[in-house]
C-alpha cells in the first residue's frame, strides 16, 4: 500500500459519495428537464383538445408525470443528505513525525483513527516483514505501543473500546493482520487482528521491563496488558479483553484523539 493512501475509513467513502453527486447531478438535471419537457407538452395537448374523456386521461397522464418530477427531485436531496451525513462523521490527520496520513471516524463523541498506526517506533514490525507491506500498519509490543501514539492522541484504554464495541462499522477500516510473537513468528492472519490497550492487568507483576532503559529495567511493573481481538469467523470484538505479556506479543494499534 502506498504511503499516505488507504482505502478504508469514512474519508474515503465520503470522497467517492462526493464524486459519485457530481455525475448525478448531471443526470438527474438532464432526467428532470425530459419531465418538465413532457409536462410542458402535455399543457400543449390539453389546450388544443377539448373532448372530456380525452382531457380526464391526459390529466392522469400529467399528474403520473409530475409525481415522477417530485420523485426526482426528493431522490437528488435525500442522496445529497446522504453524502453530508457521511462527511459530517469523516475526518483525517496527518502524522507530522512522519507525514503519513491516516483517515478519522467519530465513534461517539470520540476520534479514532480509521487505520492502523504506521509509525516505525524502532524494534516494530510488518507483515512478514517486508517493508512494502508497511502500509497495512504496523506491529508493537506493548512498550513500543505506549510511545507510538503521536502527539494530541493515544493508547486507548480498555474502557474506551469497551465504550466504542457495539458502534464500529465498517468505517473502522478493520485488516485482518493476525498477530506476531517476540521472536518473529506470526499466526492468524486473514482470520482475527488484536489491538493493545493501555490498561495493564492488575494481577500480574515482574521485576521490571525487559526493553528500555536499564533504570526502567530494576523497577517493578505489571507483567500483563489487555489486548482486544476481532474474530472474523464471529464478525464480533471478544468481549471481555484478555491480557497478555507486554513483552512476548506483538499487536496492531489504534490511537484515539485527546
Amino acid at each position: 500500500m502506498a504511503k499516505g493512501n488507504s482505502p478504508f475509513g469514512a474519508w474515503v467513502v465520503c470522497v467517492y459519495l462526493v464524486q459519485a453527486l457530481q455525475s448525478l447531478r448531471v443526470i438527474n438535471a438532464t432526467i428532470c428537464a425530459f419531465f418538465v419537457f413532457i409536462q410542458n407538452l402535455v399543457y400543449a395537448l390539453l389546450q388544443n383538445r377539448s373532448k372530456p374523456l380525452v382531457i380526464k386521461k391526459r390529466l392522469g397522464i400529467m399528474g403520473s408525470i409530475s409525481q415522477k418530477f417530485e420523485k426526482c427531485i426528493k431522490n437528488a436531496l435525500l442522496f445529497m443528505l446522504f453524502v453530508v451525513e457521511a462527511c459530517a462523521f469523516a475526518g483525517s490527520f496527518t502524522d507530522s513525525r512522519d507525514g503519513e496520513f491516516y483517515t478519522t471516524v467519530k465513534i461517539g463523541r470520540t476520534e479514532w483513527m480509521a487505520e492502523n498506526l504506521r509509525f516505525n517506533v524502532r524494534g516494530s514490525r510488518c507483515v512478514n516483514d517486508i517493508q512494502k507491506l508497511c502500509g497495512f500498519g504496523r506491529y508493537y509490543n506493548f512498550d513500543m505501543a505506549e510511545e507510538a501514539c503521536p502527539s494530541g492522541w493515544h493508547l486507548p484504554t480498555k474502557k474506551e473500546w469497551n465504550d466504542a464495541f457495539d458502534k464500529i462499522d465498517k468505517s473502522f477500516g478493520l485488516v485482518l493482520l493476525g498477530y506476531c510473537f517476540e521472536e518473529g513468528r506470526c499466526f492468524d492472519a486473514d482470520k482475527t487482528t488484536v489491538f493493545w490497550t493501555s490498561s495493564d492487568d492488575n494481577n500480574s507483576w515482574t521485576d521490571g521491563r525487559r526493553s528500555g532503559s536499564f533504570f526502567k529495567s530494576l523497577i517493578p511493573r505489571r507483567q500483563k496488558a489487555f489486548a482486544v481481538r476481532f474474530e472474523a469467523a464471529q464478525g464480533i470484538f471478544v468481549n471481555p479483553p484478555h491480557s497478555f505479556l507486554k513483552d512476548g506479543y506483538y499487536f496492531n494499534v489504534r490511537c484515539v484523539k485527546n
